[in-house]
């Protein structure tokens, strides 16, 4: 064991770009995602099994693949020419490299005559075999991966003297042929790769506000978000300038406590909008304070309590009481004028003047 080699680093590129394409994105799936592929044999490409085995563990790990992608290796070799050994008995000349090395004939190539082959098993074309040295007829190695409709990555090693787009358009039809074989033998897996995510793995919920809301999330000093995180039990909430909040939680209940405080802090009331069961928070000598939402307080000024004459505000709400309101009108910054349906009743609405604590 060693660091990795050039050639290892090269062909996990290789990989890594052929499965970027197939991942969801980051909105959908919000997950930093490794892949980790080791080769204890290679009796082929172990870069398209690495595509292969890749696509299948992400599968497996419950990541929403777009689609399923598979990569064989076309390979380009000089036909070879053999002149006819004197071997007696009958015995023919070589047809393969393999055997034209194990016969100790030396194969000679017409440059311009070239042959495309897909092979899975590759083991007669193994890069370090005597007949492929310096002055040798040589191979171009390919990996091209996809699916049976397009390809995500295309890589060639080139070792002859040049290919002609008759030979390109074969060999990428066979490439595409072994494709189809691969995907086919892929989805024959057994058992079958999950579809959802393991239990051990964390929550993470992607919302979007108005980046201007980003500062009452974080508080002074990150103080809000501290104490979110507190009072949740999330594991993180990670913000961005561009509005992006990302909250990670170990349960869905966490998730959803943060979540409902976050969109509360963020919110923007609107003409027009219904909140309803909101508790009256405290009463004060000029009116009482309704929670709208967490962390969302209005004042409702004495004079909008009743239709008639109060002289506190007590005599017509206490403390804990629900009511509905509905905001119809924005007459100030942080005030606004809405409408409250009494509990109980025949369903008549007061007009209530309520100012926003901690902005709009």
């Amino acid at each position: 064991m060693g660091a990795p080699s050039r050639r290892e680093i090269g062909h996990g590129m290789l990989a890594e770009r052929a499965l970027e394409p197939i991942l969801p994105s980051e909105d959908n799936f919000p997950y930093t995602i490794r892949v980790e592929s080791t080769i204890t044999e290679s009796n082929g490409s172990s870069s398209m099994a690495s595509v292969c085995g890749g696509c299948l563990a992400l599968e497996d790990a419950g990541v929403p693949l777009k689609c399923y992608i598979a990569g064989p290796q076309p390979l380009k070799s000089p036909q070879l020419h053999m002149q006819q050994p004197a071997l007696g008995n009958g015995i023919r000349p070589c047809q393969s490299p393999r055997a034209t090395y194990i016969s100790g004939q030396t194969p000679t190539a017409r440059n311009s005559d070239l042959a495309a082959a897909t092979d899975c098993c590759l083991s007669w074309l193994g890069l370090g075999t005597p007949w492929l040295g310096s002055g040798s007829p040589a191979m171009s190695r390919w990996g091209v991966a996809g699916n049976e409709d397009g390809i995500t990555a295309f890589q060639m090693d080139i070792k002859v003297g040049g290919i002609t787009l008759a030979i390109m358009k074969q060999a990428l039809q066979q490439a595409r042929d072994g494709r189809k074989h691969i995907l086919a033998e892929m989805l024959k897996c057994s058992p079958t790769p999950s579809k959802s995510l393991s239990k051990y793995a964390p929550l993470i919920h992607v919302m979007k506000v108005k980046p201007e809301k980003i500062n009452l999330i974080i508080g002074s000093g990150g103080k809000k978000v501290k104490s979110i995180i507190e009072e949740t039990g999330v594991e993180a909430i990670d913000t961005q300038d561009s509005g992006i909040v990302k909250i990670t939680a170990r349960d869905l209940t966490s998730l959803e406590k943060s979540k409902a405080i976050i969109t509360s802090l963020t919110m923007v009331p609107t003409v027009g909008d219904i909140y309803r069961n909101c508790e009256i928070k405290s009463i004060a000598p000029y009116g009482a304070f309704v929670e709208i939402a967490p962390g969302r307080e209005g004042l409702c000024h004495i004079s909008e309590l009743s239709s008639s004459w109060l002289a506190k505000a007590e005599d017509a709400f206490k403390v804990g009481d629900l009511v509905d309101v509905k905001l119809i009108e924005m007459i100030a910054v942080g005030a606004i004028l809405v409408l409250i349906k009494m509990k109980p009743g025949k369903g008549q609405l007061r007009r209530l003047h309520v100012r926003l604590h901690g902005g709009q």
